[in-house]
């Protein structure tokens, strides 16, 4: 039996681009690619010349204001929002809010997608600092109005202006009174560090510039002992051990000679 002839298998093999083919792609390539990349920037910049051109449509603020108003807030904000939504400087107007006497904290933030939302904490005064000034829990001076409601309020000064040390022998004095029903009304210190209270019951304690603590704590088994239910107009208590006492008695006796002799009885 004859053998088939065996088919020959034709193999086409594609022709390879030439060198200036793959130019010209490549070329074709990069300029789709650089025609996409100003197509975006040219969207971008259209979407955020948008975006700053947003104005501020609302101004909202929130807080429990006692002693600063609405408009004195709104004075300050409004020219600093002219410029749009996202170009307002919230920092500047938080700064510029918190200049003002009673404002202790001004948090400013936006709002999508047109409002500006203040949020204000005023100064809790604890204590009022000379005649024209205040106090705070952190010790920070204030000045504002002198108003009726604080004229009760204890009176604190330091001629060394260091008002948080002295805010803090404050409130350990008053704390360590209360279980006394009396209270501070007020508390001052010269030049040399020498501290002076002045009690709701109208009793002055001199406790000197060290060992305030100690101090205090004399002067309560003082009068919880030997000074129980006596009237006392001063207690010195700038010694080592022990206290000078100044009966309220002797106090007006002498006041009283003073007086009949024409002078002024001061309080040493």
């Amino acid at each position: 039996m004859a053998a088939k002839p065996r088919k020959e298998k034709t193999v086409v093999r594609s022709k390879a681009p030439s060198s200036q083919g793959r130019s010209w792609l490549r070329a074709l390539q990069r300029a789709m690619a650089i025609a996409g990349v100003i197509v975006m920037a040219g969207v971008t910049g259209v979407f955020v010349t948008y975006l700053m051109s947003l104005p501020v449509e609302e101004i909202v603020i929130r807080g429990d204001l006692k002693h600063v108003k609405r408009d004195d807030i709104s004075v300050i904000i409004e020219p600093r929002v002219e410029r749009g939504f996202l170009r307002t400087d919230i920092q500047r107007i938080s700064d510029d809010l918190e200049r003002l006497a009673w404002i202790e904290r001004a948090d400013v933030r936006r709002r999508w997608p047109g409002t500006v939302l203040v949020i204000v904490s005023e100064e809790q005064p604890i204590a009022r600092w000379g005649e024209v000034g205040y106090l705070n829990a952190r010790g920070d001076i204030f000045y504002g109005d002198v108003l009726p409601e604080y004229q009760q309020m204890p009176q604190l000064w330091s001629d060394r202006r260091s008002p948080g040390a002295l805010v803090e022998r404050y409130q350990l004095l008053q704390t360590v009174l209360m279980s006394e029903e009396m209270s501070v009304a007020g508390l001052q210190q010269d030049q040399l560090g020498q501290l002076s209270a002045f009690l709701s019951n109208g009793m002055e304690v001199q406790f000197g510039d060290r060992d305030f603590a100690v101090r205090v704590s004399r002067f309560i088994r003082l009068i919880r002992g030997d000074l129980r239910n006596e009237q006392i107009a001063k207690i010195d208590l700038r010694y080592e051990q022990g206290a000078a006492v100044l009966p309220a008695s002797e106090k007006w006796a002498r006041a009283s000679a003073v007086r009949s002799q024409g002078g002024s009885y001061g309080s040493n």
